[in-house]
């Protein structure tokens, strides 16, 4: 086996293994949608130092930890500042891995409130002002975040860990269960997105099941299994 299929085979088994401790977490809390963009953005990969923001829309959530009224609210998310620390690419794979950052929920109300607006190219006069204003519901510090690109699709999944330490409803998640969230999402290269946004985002915040695992970089991983290369 050579190098290069080796290190796409490693590649391949680390995203599964992600994928599969997403799939079985044991509490759902939102569901998340909208659009992405950078703050800057160095092509073709970017570079350490440019920062990854998402806007976008909470269309659900889990009742037993939130209380949301969609029929005189508008709810929405907005991610910011999270800060590209490496880039590498494996085969047709580039992984981008993340440090810093804050994800919050946002309620706004339908009458009198202001609507959230994508607007084009943002930061502009309208995103993500129009989506972080009203009341933070529940806001979240990020201790991770990775996105792995096929760049033979376009398509990617993102992948993170946050805790909660802020909102109006943060008294509803027992103090025992505001660490250790993960999300998860997928990010398309989808028809209609706004003019200065780079893909579209659709995901998910679970709290995962206790499980023996150790939480390990992207770095770190690469690192071992390149060790094991020579053995």
């Amino acid at each position: 086996m050579n190098q290069a299929t080796y290190r796409g085979l490693v590649l391949v088994a680390v995203v599964l293994v992600l994928a599969a401790s997403f799939a079985f977490a044991d509490d759902f809390l939102a569901d998340f949608y909208g659009y992405d963009y950078w703050s800057p953005w160095t092509a073709p990969s970017g570079a350490p130092g440019d920062c990854y923001n998402s806007v976008g829309y909470t269309p659900a959530v889990n009742p037993v930890f939130l209380t949301f009224d969609y029929a005189v609210n508008e709810y929405t998310y907005s991610l910011q500042s999270v800060c590209l620390s490496t880039v590498d690419t494996v085969g047709t794979h580039v992984i981008l891995e993340f440090t810093g950052g804050t994800l919050d929920l946002y309620c706004d109300p339908l009458t009198g409130g202001t609507t959230a607006d994508f607007g084009t190219n943002p930061p502009n006069a309208v995103s993500p002002s129009t989506f972080e204003d009203g009341d933070c519901v529940l806001g979240a510090d990020l201790a991770t975040m990775q996105i792995v690109i096929d760049t033979t699709t376009g398509n990617a999944d993102l992948f993170g860990s946050l805790d909660f330490v802020r909102g109006s409803q943060l008294g509803n998640l027992p103090a025992n269960q505001r660490n250790g969230w993960t999300l998860a999402g997928l990010r398309a290269a989808a028809p209609g997105i706004p003019a200065g946004y780079s893909w579209q985002v659709d995901g998910q915040l679970f709290l995962q099941a206790p499980v023996p695992v150790q939480d390990e970089s992207w770095g770190s991983i690469k690192s071992r299994f390149q060790g094991g290369e020579s053995r």
